[in-house]
């Protein structure tokens, strides 16, 4: 059977006829891939056959190259393959069919992707003609086809070393150069060009790296002065044209210009006369801006793209002009135009689905415009420019009509992006911006989209003018109030998503909590979780995403003042947000880092009420896990994590009820054991720990040394593939080490991790293991690791003591601090000669040290930063206000991401400073010279600092 019939069945509707025909021509090519081929690129360039027939023949062809064409490709089933004579054909039937400029899109398509394949594994060794032919296309047909192709192997194929080699860079460079300068070449080639000159700029960074000085001179510092020469040019001319392609081509220039700003400067030494460029960009943008406006006018959708598109790269070219040329006072006033180029559609104001409003406000939004690139702009341009910019938007702002809603929410937007600036305003006409946002709020009247501009803007507003503004907190108060009333009252999604944002928006610079009075607390926050409730209902993932990190904002503000009721409202919001998309990270992120806080400071009464309200549903979705004998579901991980965080954050007295204890215990422990999943596992041996860690072990002593035999059970080896060190604590926190049944695989498999060379897993818990076996019965510890054969490299005791000193100089958990401080303290007054006979290579200084001295160096390091931060401490205390959040949230996530205490049981009620004082006063009494030996060798400053610290 011929190709063409094969072909011709394979796109048969009858689905027996299409296998057949498929099986048939696989069999074929298996048979005699010459002819194969040969007959596919035939038909394919066969004018004469259908055009879905020679797309499919290409397509084949394409499926066929990576089969028989080459060793190079991974699926390459052996020769003999295609044979050079085949290879030779098919490469010039795809040259053919790629200058024929009638030939289809589609078909082109399929050409492109074919040679750059072939490219891959030829290029360009098999086809060292190929750039020649594409550059001759190019210059002589004006090929756009060449174009694009040679776009695709500058992109994809062509690596640095093949740019650089034979001057083939130099050739493509030139060939732009000559094409743009050519007046008979179609706009739209131009811009193809352009885009093709981008990648060659890339490749042009790195020329230092494969071009001589003399080439440097000899082509291409006379190149780029040409190039800037010709985009200048048809800047020029085409200043005053505004057909499309123009308006597209000028955006190719400038992004062109933007790309070469760097390259210039390092090999030209400057960009010329950027006076001049800034007048043709402020021209382009003014007349843009003037084209933007009328399209709205007209609704033409493809010109607002392509304008949208080509100002974003006009704009991104005037951020790289040198601000003191922008604030030259005889420029004309550019905002205006940046306003026009701010204007949304009309349809925009006629939105339906809040959720596009919401990924859009929240930066997740994968639309990108001129709007947002002027909102890049001045929210981080130059002081002057930004006062300019500020005091002529703000004068805008104040002067539009009600009328004019499109205009009215451009400048309230720009306005908003100037305010995130970290420049401060100082705007002295704040009052009449207040006295607008006011007007707005409460006119019935004002279109949704102005109000829900103005509600963002306000708190951005307060956030830049915080030193400023008088009477900020009783301003804050005032204008939530306003937002609440505004927004609750019209029962408009959108002011309700404005409603949420801004709220986020507020709590990122000012604690609510404390400054707000609890009549407006309350009410604020039955708004915002009556806004959540509302939205949730139609809710997409980026929604779901900002109701819970709103969520998360409520609660940390006011859990001191939240009781059961509403704690309930929240926990049930959390369930049912988190719940409709479990398998979204953010969102589960989101929703369980809400909870300590909710559980924060709860009485034991109302913990176990919360409980009762969630734990059956929780061990619900894992027996239903287990018995439908899934392999994996998020919505029994997303379970487990609340279980988690429940169980980790008892009530006040650190005890879980014994009712909570006997009710949970049995479904996790069974949960484990039966589980197919091992990263399932091991979240729910993470919630057996912290039950544990929690409650009276006679409920639980015993599941956890079954539970022990399993994760070290050779046939199941949990200990391999997921993280047991939580519940290897917890068997010596029970129990003495040498009374540890389990105490050779548990120090086995800590010193394997710990010094393992390729370890990219954390190793904290592994270190707290290590210490609590040093603080319990050091001489087992140090029996165990010098029990080890020396490896030919270091000795395990070394790499172990190694992983001490770098978690001590590196981690800044104040427990784990403490752990590593104490167990050193432990291990230096062991004076066991096999440890004080060891040295350490000092990486601060270079300098090799025997064991008992680093231990003193790195101890007088850690007391000299201790009393360095308690001094920063006590001036932050002076200078710190009272509106800005403290950073309890910080201290307070890292407290609970530190098991440290959780573990352990073990309470250090000791500073680290203090740990280090009496570390070194236990040091002078002892008469050990390693503390005067390091002392000797420290400036006066450090020394001065540990001895009034050691007589305080």
């Amino acid at each position: 059977m011929s190709i063409p019939y094969l072909l011709e069945g394979i796109q048969s509707p009858q689905k027996e006829e299409r296998e057949d025909a498929e099986n048939s021509l696989l069999e074929r090519c298996a048979t005699d891939p010459p002819d194969t081929f040969i007959e596919l690129i035939d038909t394919a360039t066969n004018n004469n056959a259908s055009a879905s027939t020679r797309q499919l023949a290409l397509l084949c062809l394409r499926k066929f190259t990576t089969m028989y064409w080459s060793a190079g490709f991974p699926s390459f089933v052996g020769p003999p393959g295609v044979g050079e004579q085949g290879k030779d054909l098919v490469r010039r039937g795809l040259l053919s069919l790629l200058a024929n400029e009638d030939t289809e899109k589609k078909v082109i398509s399929t050409v492109t992707y074919c040679i750059v394949q072939i490219c891959a594994v030829d290029f360009p060794d098999e086809w060292p003609g190929l750039l020649d032919y594409l550059n001759e296309n190019i210059l002589n047909y004006h090929s756009e086809n060449a174009i694009s192709l040679l776009t695709e192997l500058v992109q994809d194929i062509i690596t640095n070393e093949m740019f650089f080699d034979n001057h083939s860079g130099a050739k493509i460079v030139n060939t732009v150069l000559l094409a743009l300068n050519d007046d008979t070449l179609r706009l739209q080639a131009k811009s193809k060009l352009l885009q093709l000159y981008h990648h060659c700029i890339s490749q042009l960074r790195n020329v230092s790296m494969f071009v001589t000085s003399e080439l440097m001179s000899e082509w291409l510092i006379p190149h780029l002065k040409a190039m800037n020469d010709c985009i200048d040019k048809l800047l020029e001319s085409y200043g005053n044209n505004m057909e499309s392609e123009v308006i597209g081509l000028k955006g190719e220039l400038f992004m062109a210009l933007s790309k070469l700003f760097d390259l210039n400067q390092s090999i030209l030494g400057s960009n010329g006369d950027l006076s001049y460029r800034l007048r043709i960009t402020l021209d382009a943008i003014k007349s843009n801006a003037n084209s933007y406006a009328r399209a709205l006018t007209n609704n033409d959708e493809l010109r607002l793209e392509i304008i949208n598109s080509s100002c974003i790269n006009t704009v991104q070219y005037l951020a790289y002009i040198p601000s003191d040329l922008i604030e030259n006072p005889t420029l004309p006033d550019f905002t205006e135009d940046f306003i026009k180029l701010c204007l949304l559609p009309e349809d925009y104001f006629k939105l339906s689905d809040f959720n596009e409003f919401i990924s859009k406000e929240t930066g997740l939004s994968a639309s990108y415009n001129a709007r947002d690139e002027i909102g890049q702009y001045v929210s981080s341009c130059s002081d002057e420019i930004y006062r300019h910019i500020t005091d002529s938007v703000l004068q805008k702002c104040l002067q539009v009509t009600s009328n004019e809603a499109q205009y009215q929410e451009a400048c309230l937007f720009l306005f908003q992006e100037l305010c995130s600036n970290e420049t401060s305003m100082n705007v002295p006409r704040y009052q009449d911006f207040l006295s607008l946002a006011v007007m707005i709020l409460d006119d019935d009247a004002c279109p949704t989209f102005v109000k829900s501009r103005t509600i963002l803007t306000i708190p951005k507003f307060f956030e830049n003018n915080m030193e400023t503004l008088p009477e900020i907190k009783q301003l804050v108060q005032q204008f939530l109030v306003k937002t609440v009333n505004c927004t609750i009252s019209a029962e408009d999604d959108f002011l309700l998503a404005s409603l949420v944002i801004s709220f986020t928006y507020y709590t990122s610079f000012a604690e609510l909590g404390s400054i707000l009075d609890y009549q407006t607390s309350m009410i604020l926050q039955q708004s915002l979780l009556k806004a959540i409730k509302t939205l949730y209902v139609d809710s997409e993932e980026d929604s779901l995403g900002l109701l819970l990190e709103a969520m998360h904002e409520i609660v940390k503000t006011w859990h001191f003042q939240q009781d059961l009721h509403t704690k309930q409202e929240i926990l049930n919001l959390l369930l049912k947000l988190s719940s409709s998309e479990p398998s979204n990270v953010r969102i589960v992120f989101e929703s369980v880092r809400s909870l300590p806080y909710l559980l924060r400071d709860i009485n034991c009464t109302d913990y176990t009420r919360l409980c009762e309200s969630c734990f059956p549903s929780f061990i619900e979705a894992m027996s239903t896990f287990l018995q439908s004998q899934q392999t994996y579901s998020p919505l029994v991980v997303l379970a487990l994590e609340f279980l988690s965080v429940f169980l980790k954050n008892p009530p006040v007295g650190n005890h879980i009820s014994d009712e909570v204890a006997e009710y949970v215990l049995n479904p996790i422990v069974q949960f484990i054991k039966q589980c197919p999943d091992e990263n399932i596992a091991e979240t729910a041996l993470q919630a057996f720990v912290y039950l544990a860690c929690n409650s009276n072990p006679k409920f639980w002593k015993d599941s956890m040394f079954d539970l022990c035999s399993l994760v070290f059970d050779p046939e199941r080896s949990l200990y391999k593939t997921i993280d047991v060190a939580p519940i290897m604590l917890l068997s010596l926190r029970v129990t003495q080490p040498h009374e540890n049944r389990f105490i050779g695989q548990i120090m086995e498999y800590t010193i394997s991790k710990l010094v393992d060379p390729n370890k990219l897993h954390p190793v904290d818990s592994f270190i707290i293991i290590s210490c609590e076996v040093i603080l319990k019965d050091i001489q087992s510890f140090l029996a165990y690791i010098f029990s080890i054969p020396i490896s030919a490299e270091e000795s395990i005791p070394n790499k172990l003591i190694r992983e001490l000193f770098d978690c001590f100089e590196e981690n800044r958990s104040k427990n784990m601090l403490k752990e590593v401080a104490l167990s050193l303290s432990e291990l230096f007054f062991s004076n066991d000669q096999r440890l004080t006979r060891s040295s350490y290579h000092d990486e601060s200084d270079g300098v090799v040290r025997p064991f008992k001295e680093y231990i003193v160096k790195m101890f007088a390091d850690e007391l000299t930063r201790q009393t360095d931060i308690e001094e920063e401490e006590e001036e932050e205390e002076e200078e710190e206000n009272d509106i800005t959040p403290k950073d309890y949230e910080e201290d307070y996530v890292s407290q609970l991401n530190d098991d440290v205490v959780l573990l352990t049981g073990r309470v250090i009620d000791m500073e680290l400073k203090e740990i280090l004082v009496q570390f070194f006063k236990s040091t002078q009494q002892s008469n050990d010279n390693s503390l005067g030996r390091v002392l000797k060798n420290l400036d006066e400053q450090e020394r001065l600092k540990i001895l009034s610290a050691l007589f305080e």
